[in-house]
């Protein structure tokens, strides 16, 4: 069952996309589809 997860409200473009990887890295592990790879 897919579910919608707020991440919250930022700064920029940039803190939005470094949310969403650790969001992805949480939830989908080695198959996260990432913003920036190496800062995780």
């Amino acid at each position: 069952e897919r579910k919608r997860i707020n991440l919250g409200y930022f700064r920029d473009e940039i803190e939005a996309a470094k949310a969403y990887d650790r969001a992805a890295m949480k939830y989908h592990g080695q198959f996260a589809s990432l913003n920036f790879e190496s800062e995780i």
